[in-house]
């Protein structure tokens, strides 16, 4: 995973690098930091940005998980226990 970290920290798109990150910890994680950005929380890295690139990665999180519904997607692994998000 910290290869994973480190790879995302070298986007030279803050953007994508900051969604790369959050992504990378499960569908639960997505949903949850969706949530607290709406509520304007920072979220990993996203201090980092500016309030443009913010509603940005806010926006991009949104729409990758538009395709759920709502739902928890099955394909991703929980960062925290290894385990399947369902």
């Amino acid at each position: 995973m910290t290869d994973q970290v480190d790879e995302h920290r070298n986007l030279s798109c803050p953007v994508d690098a900051c969604v790369m990150r959050i992504c990378d910890r499960g569908c639960r994680f997505v949903y949850q930091a969706i949530a607290r950005m709406r509520a304007g929380e920072q979220v990993c890295d996203s201090e980092q940005l500016t309030p443009a690139q913010y509603q940005e990665v806010l926006r991009e999180l949104e729409e990758v998980m538009g395709v759920y519904e709502g739902r928890v997607c099955d394909i991703s692994a929980d960062a925290n226990t290894g385990t399947s998000a369902n």
